[in-house]
């Protein structure tokens, strides 16, 4: 027996199964979400709100541009290979887990993209503070 599929079921199943279940499951509410993030008009786009994850960005911001000029220093000293090795250690694993909080944060609009982007460049957690204090000076103004 061939199973009904409303208009906007049928559409959706040619363009996967992560829309066309959502449909399924939620009902037809005037929004489309696509593995459960909403596509409601003003949630997708709206203005990111420092919130608890921020705190924790610019925490982790310095505490990864305090290992990353360790690192330069030790790197830049003659002799001290194995502290090169840990410095650059602690700093290739803070760096990571510093891009994926920023990222979460982001996604969570508890952070704006421009953050992630200057965490991104290849200064690293340098450009991750500069955005830091940019973002507060820019809040704390009222732009």
């Amino acid at each position: 027996m061939r199973e009904f599929w409303p208009t906007e079921l049928a559409a959706a199943r040619h363009a996967g199964p992560m829309i066309a279940a959502s449909i399924r499951k939620g009902g037809r509410t005037g929004a489309l979400s696509i593995a459960g993030v909403s596509a409601e008009s003003g949630t997708v786009l709206r203005t990111p709100v420092p919130g608890q994850l921020f705190g924790w960005v610019k925490l982790a911001s310095y505490v990864e541009l305090g290992l990353f000029a360790g690192l330069v220093v030790v790197w830049l000293a003659p002799g001290l290979e194995h502290a090169t090795f840990y410095f650059g250690l602690g700093h290739g694993i803070g760096f990571i887990v510093l891009a994926l909080l920023i990222w979460f944060a982001v996604l969570r609009h508890q952070a704006p993209y421009t953050l992630l982007a200057a965490t991104l460049t290849p200064v690293g957690p340098v450009g991750s503070v500069i955005a830091i204090h940019h973002i507060e000076r820019r809040d704390r103004s009222g732009a």
